[in-house]
């Protein structure tokens, strides 16, 4: 993928080595990028998506992986209210970010 960036009158070529996800069955309209040095990530285009999807109507929550690489992994997530969640790797990191409304953490620290 080549992109131009123009900063300070000056035009450079950045080549960028992009990996894609392909077409799901929950969202056959193609592929997206998800891992590359520079990705921008439109979150109320995402929000959007994933709240017009049938998983949202029919589940407690829906998500969208909107960055993957080999070390790290960002899902946007929207829970109905009362959904709850669980950790099947509770040794991993986790970060949490609420755009809009309140969440519960517990936390079992040994």
């Amino acid at each position: 993928m080549l992109f131009e960036v123009i900063s300070k009158n000056i035009l450079m070529d950045i080549n960028i080595d992009a990996t894609n996800i392909d077409a799901t069955h929950n969202r056959p309209e193609g592929e997206r990028q998800i891992d590359s040095p520079v990705l921008l990530i439109d979150l109320p285009e995402f929000i959007g998506q994933i709240k017009n999807e049938t998983a949202w109507e029919k589940n407690d929550r829906n998500s969208i992986t909107v960055f993957k690489s080999d070390k790290m992994r960002i899902v946007l997530v929207a829970l109905h209210r009362k959904a709850t969640m669980q950790t099947e790797h509770p040794e991993n990191a986790l970060s949490i970010q609420v755009l809009k409304g309140k969440i519960s953490l517990i936390a079992n620290v040994s």
